[in-house]
């Protein structure tokens, strides 16, 4: 069976170092965890650290701040590099430009992905293949972006605001 990773917002954080948070105590080179790192926007500050790599997280991320902490999960995702992913609000804790790169990264690759967000650039909402709008529970509307916009009704109106 093929388990596909899920990022949600919150993050379970080990108390131990970013190498093993990133890696989930799995063989992964310190060179692939730094790619990983790299691509989630937070290598630049794991590598100013005394320790780089090897700092160590204490108990719940009390060390990180909650966007670095998403950016270390989302390492986790990179790392991975699995055909198929459950996002569920994984850049809500970041500021908009960090959120629209990661975003963007995550599209370029060749990955499923179904995204949970309340977030949305047109740049990167015509990425998606489809989108599913739900209220209370129900699916309302579903299509492209640009036919969601079109029909002028829901989305349109989320998307406007």
């Amino acid at each position: 069976m093929h388990v596909s990773p899920v990022c949600y917002q919150q993050t379970y954080i080990f108390n131990d170092t970013v190498f093993h948070n990133v890696a989930l105590y799995q063989a992964y080179s310190k060179e692939e965890v730094i790619n990983a790192l790299k691509k989630a926007g937070i290598y630049d500050t794991i590598q100013k650290l005394p320790d780089g790599v090897a700092e160590k997280i204490r108990e719940n991320g009390s060390n990180f701040s909650g966007g670095e902490l998403q950016r270390i999960a989302l390492a986790r995702l990179f790392l991975r590099n699995k055909t198929m992913t459950f996002l569920d609000e994984i850049t809500s804790g970041l500021d908009n430009e960090t959120a629209y790169e990661i975003e963007k990264r995550l599209l370029e690759g060749d990955m499923t992905i179904i995204n949970i967000t309340h977030r949305y650039h047109k740049a990167l909402m015509r990425k998606y293949d489809e989108i599913i709008v739900m209220d209370n529970g129900k699916i309302v509307e579903r299509g492209s972006f640009d036919g969601l916009i079109e029909k002028g009704k829901g989305f349109y109106n989320l998307f406007i605001i």
